[in-house]
């Protein structure tokens, strides 16, 4: 079998273009279409204002855990001066 020097040994057939396309591929894009669509409408009744209040509930957060965290290290800071001061009953 003889082929040219330039050629790769073998030849890809594409589908004419004026081709029509199948009704299971017109169909399979139909279903695509109305699924896409579906879930884009889900999306948005689902979860309306949730990325708007994020960032404030999460600053919210933040300040809450911020303050248990100073109230434990005063607590903390209060306890060790405590352990550590001498008690009155032994002292005498």
């Amino acid at each position: 079998m003889y082929h040219d020097k330039h050629s790769a040994g073998f030849v890809l057939h594409h589908p004419p273009r004026h081709a029509k396309p199948s009704g299971h591929s017109a169909m399979m894009r139909a279903a695509c279409a109305f699924l896409a669509a579906a879930c884009l409408v889900l999306s948005v009744t689902v979860y309306p204002a949730s990325a708007a209040t994020s960032m404030s509930s999460l600053q919210n957060k933040l300040d809450k855990i911020s303050a248990s965290i100073k109230q434990h290290k005063t607590e903390l800071s209060d306890a060790k001066r405590r352990k550590l001061l001498p008690r009155p009953s032994s002292l005498s």
